[in-house]
C-alpha cells in the first residue's frame, strides 16, 4: 500500500511538473516587434539600388502600379528581414519569412534554419499591405491577434517602391479587394503581455485536465 501511495505521488508530481513547464515555455509572437522591425528593414535597405529600374522613377508611383513582382527586391529583403527578427530575438527559435502567392509576408519556426517552412515548422504570423490607408498589418496566425503600423516610402526609396509594389501585384492577382481590411478589428498596443497570459493558462489549464482525468 506505501508503495502504490509512493508511486502516486510521484506521478502527480511529476505532472505537475511538465504542466509547469510547458506553461513557462509558451511563447506567443510580439506583433508590435514583428513591425517595428519590419519598417527597421524598409529603412535600412531604401537607398539599395534596383537593377534595371527606370531612372527617375517614383516610388509611390511604384506602389501604385504594382504591375510587377520584382524577385531580386523580395530576396533582399525577405532575408534582411529575417536576420533582423532572429538578431531581435523574436522568437527563443530561429523564424524563417517567406512571401506568399498573395502578398502577405509570412513568418514561420524555422527549425532547421533553412529558410523554407518545412512539416514540422508552424505559421507565427503574417504581414499585409493596406494600400488605402498606408499601413502594415500583422497578424498573429496562431491567437488570431492584429497590429497595424502606417508605412511610408521616402522620394529615393525605390526599393521599397518596388518591394511594396511586389506585395500589392500579388495581393490583387490574387483577388484580394482593400475592403478586407477595412473591418479588421486591432488588439490594443499593450495587449501582449495579456495575450502570453492567456495562453500560458491555456497550456497549464490543459496539463491539469489531462492529470485529473487519469
Amino acid at each position: 500500500m506505501k508503495n502504490w501511495l509512493a508511486i502516486t505521488a510521484a506521478l502527480a508530481l511529476m505532472t505537475i511538473s511538465v504542466g509547469c513547464g510547458s506553461s513557462a515555455n509558451v511563447e506567443v509572437i510580439d506583433l508590435n516587434t514583428v513591425l517595428d522591425v519590419m519598417v527597421q528593414t524598409m529603412d535600412q535597405l531604401a537607398e539599395t539600388p534596383v537593377e534595371n529600374a527606370t531612372e527617375g522613377e517614383n516610388p509611390e508611383d511604384v506602389v501604385a502600379v504594382a504591375e510587377s513582382d520584382n524577385a531580386e527586391v523580395t530576396h533582399t529583403f525577405l532575408t534582411t528581414y529575417a536576420k533582423n527578427l532572429n538578431d531581435a530575438k523574436v522568437m527563443s527559435k530561429p523564424v524563417g519569412i517567406s512571401m506568399r502567392a498573395d502578398g502577405a509576408i509570412e513568418g514561420f519556426t524555422d527549425a532547421d534554419g533553412d529558410g523554407a517552412m518545412g512539416s514540422s515548422d508552424k505559421q507565427l504570423f503574417t504581414v499585409e499591405i493596406d494600400q488605402e490607408r498606408s499601413r502594415l498589418i500583422a497578424t498573429d496566425t496562431q491567437n488570431s491577434y492584429h497590429r497595424d503600423h502606417g508605412f511610408r516610402i521616402s522620394p529615393g526609396g525605390l526599393f521599397m517602391g518596388y518591394m511594396l509594389g511586389s506585395m500589392l501585384h500579388r495581393q490583387r492577382a490574387s483577388g484580394i479587394a482593400p475592403s478586407r481590411f477595412s473591418n479588421m478589428k486591432m488588439s490594443p498596443s499593450n495587449y501582449h503581455s495579456s495575450a502570453v497570459s492567456k495562453a500560458r493558462a491555456r497550456s497549464s489549464g490543459g496539463s491539469r485536465s489531462f492529470s485529473s482525468g487519469k
